[in-house]
C-alpha cells in the first residue's frame, strides 16, 4: 500500500510534470521548418539549398557580425559553434563537440536567447545554491531534476560577467566541477547518493566573460603540452582543427573536407589563439 506521499510521486500532477499525449511522433534532427525532413541527399531540396548555400553562409555571417559589433572572426566561430554536435564518441572524447569562450563582454551587454538555449548567469549565488545535477529523492522516491539535466543540441550560454568577488562552497565548487566535465567530455553525473552515473549529452556550451573563462583556467591541469617542443600542435589542438574544419565544410555546404577549407580552418585557428588572453 502506498502512503500519500510516495503515491503523489509515482503520480504527479500535470502542473508538476507537463505531459504530451500523442498518437503518431516523428523526431526531427532540426527546428527550422524550413528545412527538408527528407535525408536523401539527392533530393531537390537539399541540392537546391546546396547550391545556395555559400550565399546563405554570407547572409548568416553578416547578421551575426552585425549582433557581434562587426568582429568577423567572432562572427565566423559562433556560426560554427551553431552548426556544432557530437556526432561519435571515442573512449572518452565527444568528437564533434565545440565549446566557445567570447571574451571582452560587457556585464551590461544585451544578450541574444532563443527557445532553443538555456542562459545561466554564473553568479556566486548561483553557483553555490542552484543544484546543477540530478539528485535521487529517496523519501518521495524522485528523480529531482538538476540545470544541466537539458535536452540534446540546447546551447547552454554560460555568462561569467556576472561574478562577484566571493567565497565558493562545497555546493558550488561540486556545481563548477559539473560544468567543467559538461564542457570537457559531454557528461553530466547523475547523484543517486551510493553512486554517480555519468549519462551523455550534446549541449554546445557558449561562456561569456570579461576576460578569460574561469572554465578555461579550471580545465587547464587536463591539457598537457609536448615537453620537447613547446611549440608543437597538441592533439587538443589537432581535434580542435578537425571540428572546426567539419563545421566550416558544413556551413559551405559541401560533403568532403577540400584543401581551401581545410587552409581557412588553419587561419582561424591561429587568428583565434592569438587573441587568447596570456
Amino acid at each position: 500500500m502506498l502512503s500519500a506521499e510516495e503515491h503523489k510521486a509515482h503520480n504527479p500532477p500535470p502542473s508538476l510534470v507537463p505531459r504530451i499525449h500523442a498518437i503518431y511522433v516523428n523526431k526531427i534532427q532540426t527546428s527550422n521548418p524550413l528545412l527538408p525532413t527528407s535525408t536523401d541527399n539527392s533530393s531537390q531540396e537539399l541540392a537546391a539549398i546546396k547550391t545556395e548555400a555559400c550565399e546563405i553562409r554570407e547572409n548568416l555571417l553578416g547578421l551575426l557580425e552585425h549582433a557581434l559589433h562587426g568582429d568577423k572572426l567572432c562572427a565566423e566561430y559562433m556560426l560554427l559553434h551553431l552548426l556544432s554536435s557530437v556526432y561519435m564518441r571515442r573512449d572518452t572524447i565527444a568528437v564533434g563537440k565545440f565549446s566557445l569562450n567570447i571574451t571582452g563582454v560587457n556585464a551590461n551587454e544585451q544578450l541574444l536567447v532563443n527557445s532553443l538555449s538555456y542562459y545561466l548567469p554564473m553568479s556566486l549565488d548561483n553557483l553555490n545554491k542552484l543544484k546543477f545535477t540530478p539528485v535521487k529523492d529517496y523519501d518521495s522516491d524522485r528523480l529531482v531534476s538538476g540545470v544541466l539535466q537539458l535536452p540534446n543540441r540546447c546551447h547552454l550560454i554560460l555568462d561569467e560577467t556576472v561574478m562577484q568577488p566571493g567565497q565558493l562552497d562545497v555546493a558550488g565548487v561540486k556545481n563548477l566541477e559539473a560544468l567543467g566535465n559538461l564542457v570537457r567530455w559531454q557528461k553530466v553525473k547523475y547523484d543517486f547518493k551510493y553512486s554517480n552515473p555519468e549519462f551523455e549529452t550534446d549541449v554546445p556550451v557558449i561562456c561569456l566573460s570579461e576576460g578569460k573563462s574561469l572554465l578555461n583556467m579550471a580545465q587547464e591541469d587536463f591539457v598537457k603540452t609536448r615537453q620537447a617542443n613547446k611549440d608543437a600542435m597538441t592533439p587538443e589542438d589537432f581535434q580542435s582543427l578537425l571540428v572546426v574544419s567539419r563545421l566550416l565544410s558544413l556551413s559551405c555546404g559541401l560533403s568532403n573536407l577540400s584543401g581551401d577549407v581545410w587552409a581557412k580552418a588553419k587561419v582561424l585557428e591561429e587568428c583565434r589563439k592569438s587573441r587568447l588572453p596570456k
